[in-house]
């Protein structure tokens, strides 16, 4: 199971943001549960809100599948990460994730973590005495890594302005997979975007999260629409 969270700012007012969530709900990933949240104050801390979204989604994954996922890797965007907040985050989640699964005899192995589309790193490497981007499907993890589990990943190559790998940093993680299947894993998810007949440079939660975030803040405060009848369907695409 693969989740993305996304926060954003609701319309002008200061005051308001928005929370949403997207989530595979089958084991090939091409199922998905998508829910938001409206928030009072862009200031306050959204973990609250995050487990709420979080056991529904668990919940739609158990309905479909009639079981719980045996791993689940969440991911949040940086810019709305609050670094200072990220243990209240990961320890509601999990409190959750205790509470769907105190009646099953295992418990799901977690991954968390946080990604930024735009950091200042970039890679190049020398193909005949010429500097060009780093080829789609390059992983970076040492050298320009801190010591800590992140690494970035190159999605797409381009050849007529310098591309950027994005970001991604686990800050909490039980899962027993080795780093290379987590990372060949997220890269796989970047090709499975209903919106773009080719790569992306996040993972289709990720980019859905977004979508729907954007889309309710489009239609602003006049919004009548009842997304409880319509989590099981990207109507926001």
């Amino acid at each position: 199971m693969m989740v993305g969270f996304y926060k954003l700012a609701f319309g002008s007012s200061p005051n308001k943001s928005i929370l949403t969530i997207c989530a595979s709900t089958d084991n090939k990933h091409t199922k998905f549960y998508s829910n938001l949240a409206y928030q009072s104050s862009q200031l306050t801390p959204c973990f609250e809100d995050m487990a709420r979204l979080f056991g529904e989604a668990l919940n739609a994954y158990r309905s479909t599948n009639n079981r719980l996922p045996s791993e689940i890797v969440i991911l949040r965007a940086r810019r709305s990460f609050d670094e200072e907040n990220w243990a209240s985050e990961v320890n509601s989640l999990l409190q959750a994730l205790k509470i769907h699964t105190r009646n099953f005899e295992f418990e799901p192995r977690v991954t968390y973590i946080y990604y930024d589309t735009e950091p200042k790193e970039t890679f190049t490497y020398m193909r005949a005495g010429r500097e060009e981007n780093s080829i789609a499907g390059t992983v970076v993890r040492k050298a320009v890594t801190s010591s800590s589990y992140d690494f970035y990943i190159s999605c797409g190559q381009s050849y007529e302005y310098l591309s950027r790998p994005t970001y991604y940093k686990v800050v909490y993680c039980t899962s027993l997979w080795p780093e290379d299947r987590l990372q060949q894993f997220i890269y796989s998810q970047c090709f499975n975007y209903m919106g773009i007949s080719g790569v992306n440079r996040l993972p289709a939660v990720c980019r859905y999260a977004k979508r729907l975030a954007y889309f309710v803040n489009t239609l602003g405060s006049d919004c009548r629409i009842q997304f409880d009848k319509l989590t099981h369907q990207l109507f926001y695409l």
